[in-house]
């Protein structure tokens, strides 16, 4: 049997990398699809399951591609070794070009990765803002994990205008600089940005601003009061983050379907009206920066991304019209804008949280279906085991669970699908994609039992 490696390996990552590339060849490539998925299977790559999805001709050519590939995906991530003979047969099916870039990448990411062990594995971020911005609710959302106390305690000792949040996601020791001291009466602006300079360095840094308040006199203090003591470098480590974008709600006149979700012209002209907004208060902010002395380069460059607050009582995640993934969006500007020694942490951040988003989010039956919870993701992953192979119902939860959150995340994280359910609704899960990747897992793990 092979090892499951539950970190990522040089292969596994270069395959995540090119996922989307890959598939988007083929695409092009229709009559290739066929017979790489049998090259696969008779290389113990996929198993026949996934082959005969992947032939399925009626499906779209991108989607019989994302199949068998991330079929592929969990085999690598299982054992890297395949790695060598998924090149190989995506060279035979006339990918040469994008298999010579792919070689050189796993050079590189060998590289990275035997200097990563030589270095302590820590990312330090600065989230700073405006009290009752949303700072802390999205310091958890984003990191998947109650780290933050949303609003303030009378236990809150009030005389430290910055609270820092240390955790671990994965291998990856995380540090999360809070700046509660502005707009709080009892701690001047001054001592904020004195306990900042005291921050020897931070890898990315994240400025909250609530998505329809209005660029007041206390905010352009607040940027000055920053630019004066970050400066243009840290600055061109920034992302604008703009809160509260599930206000559309009140602000709007959204109209809901029988299911409680926004109809389709409703969520389109919302989101329209969100993009305009976050226009306006993007083009006013990068104004004042300009004015109180940031080069005009390092202000224009600055990305920007809407979010919403915490999950509704029943445990799902607030729509939100201009994203169906808004912790996917900010990680990927947060990779963008950190300094290049930390990228290949917040890769691997991203991935497990990834992972744990889809642990949380996936599972059997239907598999397209978002649950919510580990324990109804393991749950429903028992029953596709039972369903697709009699009394594997424990090991298929672990796999749902597991694989499908560390390899078939990236397979879906890769190819830039977004949103958990409605990707893996779209891509049709019970004949391609994810459930062929769950299929293919399940039924090696059956041989290897027999």
């Amino acid at each position: 049997m092979a090892s499951f490696h539950s970190k990522s390996t040089p292969e596994y990552e270069v395959l995540h990398e090119y996922l989307h590339k890959i598939c988007d060849v083929l695409s092009n490539l229709p009559d290739s699809i066929t017979p790489l998925a049998r090259d696969f299977c008779a290389s113990d790559i996929i198993s026949s399951t996934t082959m005969s999805s992947a032939s399925n001709t009626t499906q779209a050519p991108y989607f019989r591609a994302n199949a068998i590939m991330t079929a592929a995906h969990v085999s690598v991530q299982q054992d890297p070794r395949k790695f060598d003979a998924v090149l190989e047969k995506l060279s035979d099916q006339g990918l040469r070009g994008l298999v010579k870039e792919m070689d050189q990448r796993l050079e590189n990411h060998k590289s990275l990765h035997k200097r990563d062990l030589k270095i302590k594995r820590k990312m330090k971020i600065l989230v700073v803002g405006h009290n009752g911005s949303g700072k802390s609710s999205l310091i958890n959302e984003m990191l998947g994990k109650k780290v933050a106390t949303v609003g303030r305690s009378d236990q809150q000792t009030r005389h430290d205008p910055i609270e820092k949040h240390k955790c671990k996601i994965g291998d990856v020791g995380v540090t999360i600089f809070d700046t509660r001291g502005f707009g709080d009466p009892s701690v001047t602006d001054w001592k904020t940005m004195e306990s900042i300079t005291k921050i020897k360095t931070v890898d990315v840094v994240l400025i909250c601003h609530k998505l329809y308040d209005r660029i007041d006199d206390a905010t352009v203090k607040e940027l000055k009061v920053l630019v004066d003591n970050m400066g243009n470098n840290l600055i061109d480590l920034s992302v604008l983050v703009f809160t509260f974008g599930d206000e559309y709600q009140m602000r709007c006149e959204p109209e809901f379907a029988t299911d409680g979700s926004l109809t389709e012209d409703s969520k389109e002209e919302i989101k329209d009206e969100l993009v305009a907004q976050r226009a306006r208060i993007e083009r006013r902010i990068k104004e004042v920066l300009k004015e109180i002395g940031i080069n005009e380069r390092v202000a224009n460059k600055i990305p920007s991304c809407i979010t919403c607050g915490k999950k509704k009582k029943d445990g799902k995640r607030k729509e939100l019209p201009t994203s169906d993934n808004w912790i996917k969006e900010l990680w990927d500007l947060c990779e963008d804008r950190c300094k290049d020694e930390a990228k290949p942490f917040v890769r691997s951040i991203k991935s497990k949280i990834w992972e744990t988003l889809m642990m949380g989010g996936l599972g059997g039956g239907a598999v397209g279906a978002v649950v919510g919870g580990v324990a109804s993701g393991i749950q429903a992953g028992g029953a596709l085991g039972t369903a697709a192979t009699p009394g594997l119902g424990t090991l298929a939860g672990a796999v749902a669970g597991g694989v499908m959150g560390g390899a078939i995340a990236g397979g879906i994280y890769g190819a830039g699908l977004a949103g958990v359910g409605a990707a893996a609704v779209e891509i049709g899960v019970a004949t391609v994609g994810i459930g062929a990747g769950v299929a293919n897992v399940v039924q090696n793990k059956s041989d290897e039992s027999d």
